[in-house]
């Protein structure tokens, strides 16, 4: 009997620190549960939301300092990145679609126009000739900046690298626009040095650079405002040897506000959508100066205007000095001296 008794302590004994062993590890495991697996899986059915389209899906975020509510703000951030592109995919989409059927309409509505007068007004006739050709290169400048956009999504947009100027395309791209500025009233001053600034590069995708760069200053310009174009050439660092030429574009426009500046070289991103244009030039512009391995910086203000910055690596010439002619610098002394005594004679 004494043996029966002190065998069923044992076997209680026994039980009692089995169930105690349980709880204690019971409780960590659930514990676990809790607070590691169970993020987990919401992480994985937030994930699976947005991946079927859902992107106002967003992870609960708690008040640890732990890997997964890291986990769960990168999450979150990379949801409204997603849902900005997309927004500004739509509205890209939206705007493309627009500047195509406006010269679209505008020619067939000439077109008809002109099938119906025949050749009764040559006036009309001219000026419906005039309005297809201009719309039609609207037109045409909408697909090339898409099909720019495809390659360089792609990685196909390739550069033709040859021995230029690129100071010769900036000179070529302000002639082109002074008549513009004449017809807009707005303001044009342009300052470069008169030394060359050669390069190996793309010559028609600098030039390229540098028209869509002047478009978006007199685009978001108003009449009587002003556009400052100045290029610097800066000589070579120490311990380098390609100098620097550095291309700046400022204009009195409508600005751009600090949310909106560091998505204006976006794909898709337009800061103005009632301005003409698909938005998808910077992006380019930024492309094409990155592959000549250059930079551009943009700095604005609202209301107040923006500066574009562009710098391109160049071969620096040295300025040669200038040779001065003595014999025609007293000759024309002399010349000043004799018109002065002339007109104090007069007077």
């Amino acid at each position: 009997e004494q043996i029966r008794t002190e065998m069923t302590w044992i076997v209680l004994t026994f039980l009692l620190v089995f169930l105690i062993m349980m709880c204690m590890i019971s409780y960590p495991s659930l514990y676990f549960i809790r607070s590691i697996i169970s993020p987990v899986m919401e992480l994985s059915n937030v994930t699976k939301r947005i991946a079927g389209g859902d992107m106002s899906a967003r992870a609960s975020v708690g008040n640890g300092d732990d890997e997964l509510t890291e986990l769960a703000k990168n999450l979150n951030a990379m949801a409204e990145e997603l849902s900005s592109t997309d927004k500004m995919k739509n509205d890209f989409i939206s705007t493309v679609s627009h500047e195509m059927k406006t010269p679209l309409t505008a020619i067939k509505g000439w077109g008809e126009t002109l099938l119906t007068i025949g050749s009764t007004d040559p006036d009309m006739t001219k000026r419906g000739l005039e309005v297809i050709v201009e719309e039609s290169a609207r037109l045409t400048g909408v697909v090339e900046d898409l099909l720019d956009l495809s390659k360089i999504s792609n990685g196909r947009l390739t550069l033709k690298y040859e021995k230029m100027d690129v100071l010769a395309e900036l000179d070529d791209t302000i002639f082109v626009f002074k008549d513009r500025a004449m017809r807009e009233g707005i303001e044009l001053s342009y300052n470069a040095p008169s030394e060359p600034a050669p390069t190996e590069g793309d010559a028609t995708r600098i030039k390229q650079v540098f028209v869509n760069i002047l478009d978006n200053a007199f685009k978001y310009n108003a009449q009587g405002g002003s556009v400052t174009v100045v290029a610097t050439r800066i000589p070579p660092a120490e311990g380098t040897e390609k100098g620097v030429l550095q291309v700046q574009v400022e204009d009195t426009g409508c600005g751009i506000s600090a949310e909106e500046l560091p998505k204006v070289k976006k794909k898709f991103y337009k800061s103005n959508i009632s301005v003409k244009g698909s938005g998808i030039g910077l992006a380019v512009c930024d492309e094409i100066v990155k592959m000549h391995k250059g930079t551009l910086d943009i700095q604005s203000e609202l209301n107040v205007g923006t500066c574009v910055t562009v710098r391109l690596p160049i071969d620096y010439v040295k300025a040669e000095p200038a040779i001065v002619d003595e014999a025609a610098l007293e000759q024309a002394a002399e010349s000043e001296t004799e018109t002065t005594f002339n007109h104090e004679q007069s007077t």
